[in-house]
C-alpha cells in the first residue's frame, strides 16, 4: 500500500466489522491488538493458523448477531430484546404475529411469519411451516406424540408447541434425530 498502512485504514472501518492483519512484519503485532484486531497473521501464512483466524472472525461475528436488538413495535410502548431472545414466532391472525421471548412475555405485533422469520433469519431463527418459525437451538424437548404429530418445548417460553408432519420432519433434520417412522416423510 504505497504511502499507507493498515493502520491509517483501521478508522475507516466500521466498528462491526472485524480486523485481521496479515503482514510479513511481526513487530506490528502487538500494535494491531491495541486497535483491537481479530488476529494478526505472518506471512507465509500457515494453513492451521488461517483456519483458527476464520474460527475466530466466525465467532465475533455470532456474538454480534446474538448481541442484536430489535425493537418491538406494541402499539403503546416499544420493547428492545435481544433477537437470540426471540424463540419461536407464531402465525396469530392476518396480519399478526406472536413473539415468544425467553423469559420474558410474549409479544402480538404486526406483520407476517414470513417477514419476521427473514428479518430474525440471521440470528437462527428457522420457517418450520405455515404458521411457525423456532430456534433449534431453544429446543430444550421434543416428544412424537403420533407418526405425523410432535410436541417441542423451547427455552424460557411456557408454551408448548404442538407440530404436524411437514414442521415435525423439518425439526428432526434440523437436530439430527432419527426421523419419522417410515411413511411420514
Amino acid at each position: 500500500m504505497p504511502g499507507a498502512d493498515g493502520f491509517s485504514l483501521v478508522d475507516r472501518v466500521p466498528s462491526t466489522a472485524g480486523v485481521v492483519f496479515v503482514t510479513a512484519h511481526e513487530k506490528f503485532a502487538a500494535r494491531a491488538f491495541d486497535v483491537a484486531a481479530i488476529d494478526y497473521l505472518l506471512k507465509p501464512v500457515d494453513p492451521d493458523r488461517l483456519t483458527d483466524c476464520l474460527n475466530r472472525v466466525h465467532a465475533k461475528l455470532m456474538a454480534q448477531e446474538a448481541d442484536a436488538r430489535i425493537s418491538i413495535d406494541e402499539g403503546d410502548r416499544v420493547r428492545r430484546v435481544a433477537a437470540a431472545a426471540i424463540v419461536a414466532v407464531e402465525q396469530f391472525a392476518d396480519s399478526q404475529v406472536c413473539l415468544h421471548i425467553s423469559h420474558d412475555t410474549p409479544a402480538i405485533v404486526s406483520g407476517r411469519l414470513g417477514e419476521w422469520a427473514e428479518r430474525l433469519a440471521k440470528s437462527g431463527m428457522i420457517r418450520v411451516g405455515r404458521s411457525l418459525a423456532i430456534r433449534p437451538t431453544a429446543i430444550v424437548h421434543f416428544e412424537r406424540l403420533s407418526r405425523n404429530e410432535m410436541v417441542v418445548d423451547l427455552h424460557g417460553v411456557s408454551k408448548t408447541f404442538q407440530l404436524g408432519r411437514t414442521a415435525a420432519i423439518r425439526v428432526n433434520r434440523l437436530l439430527g434425530t432419527a426421523p419419522l417412522p417410515p411413511g411420514a416423510a
